[in-house]
């Protein structure tokens, strides 16, 4: 409408200098507010997705409870082992010739379980050894780790024979009975009933049993530790618990648990700790096992690794010198002879039973595995390798003092110390002039006794073999293997305390 007085307004057809800067302002502002929008979500959901990674491998590795087994083979970063020729007559020289000419670290050198040495080099320099004429073979070092009841103390002393009471000892005008099933229920630590005490007379004519392992505290009351050093560690002591809780199924003296030979004593082999140890670490000690086979009869390894002929060398060369040498399965599911020293040719390779009772038949409750009363553990290695079979699931035993004296663990690890114990036995035992004395009843049963063991003499199972074959002779009860998993239908003599 048009007005009087007032001059019409004309229309715009563009934008000045100043509101165009103000418009491409805006839309900066626009654009790096959505991209700072975009760059934050991006990192939220990454720092999420970290977060949520973080909680799903801690709740795998909390729910993923299982016996300590070797994980996948790994080697130590520029260390071998060798082999000498036959032509080497001198290792520890020939060792130090060629640590100057490599030149290298010189690690360990191995003289009595095996001739060589091993040695740390620079990366590159393993032509040197492998040319070297005095070297018939170079392996490279790798990881070993430990593979981890007194009802079990107790089930190896029940047989399937129709007889009762159940003998341990059948010596010469000797009936002690070590087993059988009373039928009332045990007080206090299982299997130990009353706190009774056991203990050795004489330990100079029993042998000792060598524990390589993570070590034995030594302070412990139930222990009987005669000698202990460490091999890649400064001392013996063990920090992890694996090796003293290994000993107690040994030889525990009962003041708080039972082993198969109370008081029997122990020589504390440390080549391992919680991260395992080396190959090298432990030919060391299985070295001073056959430098020392005079002084024992028997020795314990719970541990394991990939195959290395290096190790299996070794344990057979102990067993050469008349030390009995039980080995652990292994804790992987899996065939074992895969591993060493699981595969050595002339150890007791030994699988794991569960055992809820301390008794056969079944019908205990399940075990922490989900494992029904005696049955193959399903976490334990198989195959024909394994040569028997004893309790290693739910096992209650010693531990270091410092972290609560005892402990109940799993593995194929504790099945190994049952039969070792046996072995043990079974060799103090068969001197003509062992006894074994009684307290007030039968010792680890209902009411609580004490016992006696005195030895002397040479005993009359003077072999690894003999051990071996009394061994399975008296194994008169199978368990059959994991055949709901893999087919495992072998039938595997279960251990008893009857020979």
């Amino acid at each position: 409408m048009y007005s009087p007085g007032r001059a019409p307004t004309a229309r715009r057809t563009g934008v000045t200098l100043t509101e165009l800067l103000v418009a491409v302002s805006i839309i900066a502002v626009l654009l790096s507010l959505t991209f700072g929008l975009f760059t934050f979500a991006e990192r939220t959901t990454k720092r999420y997705q970290t977060e949520v990674a973080k909680v799903s491998t801690s709740h795998r590795q909390a729910a993923y409870k299982v016996p300590r087994s070797m994980p996948l083979i790994k080697q130590v970063p520029n260390q071998y082992t060798v082999k000498f020729s036959a032509a080497v007559t001198n290792p520890r020289a020939e060792a130090l010739r060629m640590e100057a000419a490599i030149p290298a670290k010189l690690v360990h050198v191995y003289t009595h379980a095996y001739r060589g040495a091993t040695f740390q080099i620079q990366p590159g320099m393993e032509s040197q050894l492998y040319s070297d004429p005095a070297v018939a073979r170079v392996e490279i070092s790798q990881r070993i780790y430990p593979t981890v009841v007194p009802t079990g103390v107790q089930r190896i002393r029940f047989a399937t024979a129709p007889r009762t009471p159940l003998f341990l000892f059948n010596l010469p005008g000797t009936a002690v009975f070590l087993g059988g099933n009373t039928g009332g229920s045990l007080t206090g630590p299982r299997n130990l009933g009353g706190g009774g005490t056991n203990g050795i007379v004489g330990n100079g004519a029993i042998k000792a049993v060598a524990v390589i392992d993570t070590g034995i505290d030594s302070t412990h009351p139930d222990l009987n530790v005669v000698f202990s050093q460490g091999f890649g560690f400064p001392n013996g002591q063990d920090s992890d618990g694996h090796g003293t809780h290994v000993s107690g199924t040994i030889g525990a003296r009962g003041n708080g648990v039972t082993g198969v030979f109370p008081g029997v004593p122990l020589w504390a082999l440390k080549c391992l700790d919680e991260n395992g140890g080396t190959s090298a670490d432990l030919l060391a000690a299985l070295d001073v096992v056959a430098k020392n086979a005079d002084k024992i009869s028997v020795c314990n390894m719970s541990l394991g690794g990939g195959i290395l002929q290096s190790i299996n060398d070794a344990v057979d060369a102990c067993s050469a010198r008349g030390v009995v040498m039980c080995v652990a399965a292994g804790n992987s599911s899996d065939d074992a002879s895969q591993y060493s020293p699981a595969s050595a040719p002339t150890a007791i390779c030994v699988a794991a039973l569960y055992d809820a009772n301390g008794r056969p038949g079944g019908g205990g409750a399940a075990g922490s595995f989900g494992d029904p009363d005696d049955t193959f553990a399903s976490f334990s290695n198989y195959g024909s390798t394994v040569a028997v079979i004893a309790p290693g699931e739910d096992i209650y035993s010693t531990w270091p003092m410092s972290l609560g004296k005892y402990n109940t663990i799993s593995g194929t690890s504790m099945a190994c110390p049952h039969v070792t114990g046996l072995c043990a036995l079974m060799i103090a035992s068969s001197s003509s002039s062992t006894s074994i004395s009684n307290g007030g009843g039968p010792r680890n049963l209902l009411g609580g006794s004490s016992s006696t063991i005195t030895a002397g003499g040479p005993p009359s199972l003077t072999s690894p073999a003999d051990v071996r074959a009394m061994l399975l002779r008296n194994s008169v009860e199978t368990i059959v293997g994991l055949a709901a998993n893999n087919n495992d239908t072998r039938k595997y003599p279960v251990v008893t305390g009857r020979y």
